[in-house]
C-alpha cells in the first residue's frame, strides 16, 4: 500500500516537472550548417524556384565549397545544367550561382528550417533566336529550322499550331521513346503538343549544346530533350 502511494506521488511529481522542462527549452532563431545539395523549390514557404533578374528558374543546386560542415552562408551552383533556362522559356542564366543563408526557427509549436537566397552571380540573358532582334523563334523551339541558310524561318510559327495553344499530351518521354510526331519540352522531356518535322518517326534523345566563348574555349550551353529522326 505504501509502495503504491509512493509510485502515485512520483507520477504526480513528473507532471509538475515536465512543463518546467519544456519551458526551459531554447526558442528563437539561429544559424545552422547548410546542406550539400538543395532541391529546385528550396526557398520555402514560397514554393517557387529561385527568382533572379525578374525570372524564375527551377533547377537543383549543389554546394561549391569543400569545407565540411558547410558554413551557414554558402554558395551553390546550378546542376546538372550550369546554364538553366527560365520557367517561361525566354531567358537563360549563364553560370548560375546563388548565395544561401541557412538557419532554424524554433517556437513552442514547431521548428522550421529556412534556406534563404541572399545573393546571386552569373548572367541572365535572352535566349538566342533564329530571326534576329525582331523576336523570332527560340533555337530550341519546334519552329526553328537550323538548315535555313539565312536563319530567317517563319518567325510567326512556333510549330505548335494555330497560335501555339495546342495542349500537349503531358506524356513523360525518355530517350529512345517514339512520340508519334509530337515534340517534347527541352527541360523535362514531356510531350508539349508541338509537331515534329520527323512525323511518326520522331524519336526522343537527350543532347548537349556547346558554344565557343573567346578566352574560355568550348562551354556547355545547355542540355535537354529533343526529337530526332
Amino acid at each position: 500500500m505504501v509502495m503504491r502511494k509512493l509510485i502515485s506521488l512520483f507520477g504526480i511529481g513528473l507532471l509538475f516537472l515536465l512543463p518546467g522542462r519544456t519551458a526551459a527549452q531554447t526558442y528563437g532563431e539561429w544559424a545552422v550548417p547548410c546542406d550539400g545539395a538543395l532541391p529546385p523549390r528550396f526557398s520555402a514557404p514560397f514554393h517557387h524556384g529561385v527568382i533572379y533578374e525578374g525570372k524564375e528558374f527551377l533547377t537543383s543546386w549543389r554546394s561549391v565549397s569543400a569545407v565540411r560542415p558547410l558554413p551557414p552562408v554558402n554558395w551553390y551552383e546550378a546542376t546538372p545544367k550550369p546554364h538553366p533556362v527560365s520557367v517561361d522559356g525566354t531567358s537563360q542564366w549563364d553560370n548560375a550561382g546563388v548565395l544561401v543563408h541557412c538557419w532554424v526557427e524554433r517556437n513552442p509549436y514547431f521548428i522550421t528550417h529556412h534556406r534563404d537566397p541572399i545573393g546571386y552571380r552569373g548572367t541572365v540573358r535572352p535566349r538566342t533566336t533564329a530571326c534576329g532582334e525582331g523576336g523570332g523563334v527560340p533555337v530550341l523551339d519546334a519552329g526553328y529550322d537550323p538548315y535555313d541558310p539565312a536563319g530567317e524561318g517563319d518567325c510567326s510559327d512556333s510549330g505548335t499550331g494555330d497560335g501555339g495553344d495546342i495542349a500537349g499530351s503531358g506524356t513523360q518521354f525518355e530517350p529512345g521513346d517514339y512520340t508519334g510526331g509530337e515534340t517534347v519540352d527541352w527541360a523535362t522531356g514531356v510531350g508539349n503538343g508541338g509537331v515534329s518535322v520527323c512525323g511518326a518517326a520522331a524519336l526522343v534523345d537527350f543532347v548537349c549544346i556547346d558554344e565557343w566563348v573567346d578566352g574560355e574555349g568550348w562551354v556547355e550551353w545547355d542540355c535537354g530533350y529533343v526529337t530526332t529522326c
